[in-house]
């Protein structure tokens, strides 16, 4: 896989990203990681929700997190939840902006199942305990981090690895502060830089403009 080197100071080339892009999305059931910060800009928000439309339209799935701003933006581009995977840290956990709760149905503009396809899924057991390994291996200071922090970070495994850790995305679409694998959505973003999978971060504008020409947006 083409190595888009967020760590790198080059600049990739926006035509080929786009065809590596093009490739992605030619697949069958192709599978993109929709994540960011919960910075991520307005403007950025609505492209995230759009490019899910898009995807959706192509036959694309969805892993997210179901947090607040951008994880929430690209699933409500995603019309019918059982082509989402969202993956929660535990039973309850609510999406906030500022320590504010959303109202869900309002941003998706439709209801999330509670049960079934498309229903929040929260790893336990023997999975639990392997993401949370991973999440141990890829993060700079596990030690330092609570028990609610742990779980959240080994969220990010399934939202690029799969529901059985064994199925990785085929394309990381996030926002970042500085365009690199920073905050929250840079522990995900080492899952994947780790595993050869292809990130376009929107706060790049040679990634942003790359996947907007891919998809006719």
């Amino acid at each position: 896989m083409m190595d888009l080197g967020l760590n790198d100071t080059r600049t990739s080339r926006s035509n080929d990203l786009a065809a590596v892009l093009n490739t992605i999305f030619a697949r069958p059931d192709f599978v993109v990681t929709g994540i960011g910060s919960r910075e991520t800009p307005d403007d950025v928000l609505a492209l995230m929700t759009r490019i899910g439309t898009a995807c959706e339209a192509r036959g694309g799935k969805l892993r997210s997190g179901g947090a607040g701003g951008a994880d929430l933006a690209f699933e409500a581009g995603w019309r019918d939840a059982a082509n989402c995977e969202i993956f929660h840290p535990w039973r309850g956990f609510k999406p906030k902006i500022g320590g504010l709760s959303l109202d869900l149905d309002r941003i998706l503009g439709r209801k999330r199942p509670t049960s079934g396809p498309g229903a929040p899924i929260i790893l336990s057991g023997p999975l639990f305990e392997t993401a949370k390994e991973m999440a141990s291996h890829y993060h700079p200071a596990w030690h330092r981090c609570s028990d609610g922090a742990k779980a959240l970070h080994s969220r990010n495994m399934p939202q690029v690895l799969g529901p059985q850790l064994d199925r990785p995305t085929d394309v990381v679409i996030c926002w970042t502060v500085d365009g690199g694998p920073t905050g929250g959505t840079g522990q995900a973003l080492r899952v994947a830089m780790d595993r050869g999978i292809t990130i376009v971060n929107l706060q790049r504008p040679d990634h942003r403009a790359a996947l907007i020409a891919a998809l006719g947006l």
